[in-house]
């Protein structure tokens, strides 16, 4: 568990810094959650200290963004999107979703664990509505976001392990 030491009130950097850093183990790209849900990942460590960039704030529109690979936790037949934030409109998208996957409001959005940068199961969200995407091929689903993050004091780190080592 990792207590909240700062958080940017600055509107460009709107980051979260934490008491865990590379002497607790903690990388860059790890997932950051609390009880309720994920609330960003980690974007610099230095000895004693991280900085988390919440998913509010990941841009799909940047060249080195991140994207969350996500499925509807709970259906028959498998829903996979990708979610980014509409800065725009203030909430949370997942977009990419099969034309005929069956996501309707009140499903809980988790993470797919596809693509191997977050693990599988992490809760993102609620749907709130589903519309129809880009030319009809697809839909795209608005999510409230799991993660109060107007109170965040104590995060956890998600530890996997590495592939890399035996």
């Amino acid at each position: 568990m990792a207590q909240v030491i700062a958080s940017g009130s600055n509107p460009y950097d709107k980051t979260i810094k934490i008491d865990q850093g590379a002497h607790d183990g903690v990388k860059a790209g790890m997932a950051v959650v609390t009880v309720d849900g994920l609330v960003g990942l980690v974007s610099k460590v230095s000895e004693f200290t991280s900085t988390v960039m919440p998913i509010t704030e990941l841009d799909s529109a940047a060249p080195d963004t991140l994207q969350i690979s996500a499925t509807v936790s709970g259906k028959e037949q498998q829903v996979f999107g990708i979610v980014d934030y509409d800065k725009e409109n203030g909430v949370m998208r997942m977009s990419k979703i099969d034309e005929n996957a069956n996501v309707a409001e009140g499903d809980t959005v988790v993470t797919s664990g596809m693509g191997g940068v977050l693990p599988k199961g992490l809760v993102i969200g609620k749907v709130l509505s589903n519309q129809v995407g880009d030319f009809g091929l697809t839909h795209t689903a608005t999510i409230q976001p799991a993660a109060k993050f107007d109170h965040l004091y104590e995060v956890f780190v998600v530890m996997t392990p590495d592939p890399d080592k035996p």
